[in-house]
């Protein structure tokens, strides 16, 4: 984070804005692969299975975002909303993708 020097505004620098954003979506990524692996050995169906996304999602994440960056959002993102909407779609369609193979070797072969 820049500071400029003639209006004392905050400035982002775009490279590590950017970075920070590629972490994001790839930890959504992962966590998406774990649950959706979990759902489908668990023999989760319809929004029994949804639930269990929202809720590891919301829990692994909150996690990392302890751990990591200790609840700092101002120091290493834009706006709070960017951490929970970056790569929302694309990690439920990886659970999804999971979900139905983790379950189908389970418990149809």
């Amino acid at each position: 984070m820049d500071k400029d020097s003639s209006s004392g505004e905050e400035k982002f620098s775009r490279k590590f804005v950017s970075i920070n954003r590629r972490v994001v979506y790839n930890a959504r990524i992962m966590i998406s692969v774990i649950a959706g692996i979990y759902a489908g050995i668990m023999g989760a169906t319809n929004l029994f299975g949804l639930i269990i996304y929202l809720m590891i999602s919301i829990l692994l994440l909150s996690l990392v975002l302890i751990l990591k960056i200790k609840f700092d959002f101002s120091s290493f993102f834009q706006s709070k909303l960017l951490i929970f909407k970056e790569g929302l779609f694309q990690g439920l369609m990886t659970f999804v993708l999971f979900w139905t193979l983790a379950y189908n070797i389970v418990h149809i072969y």
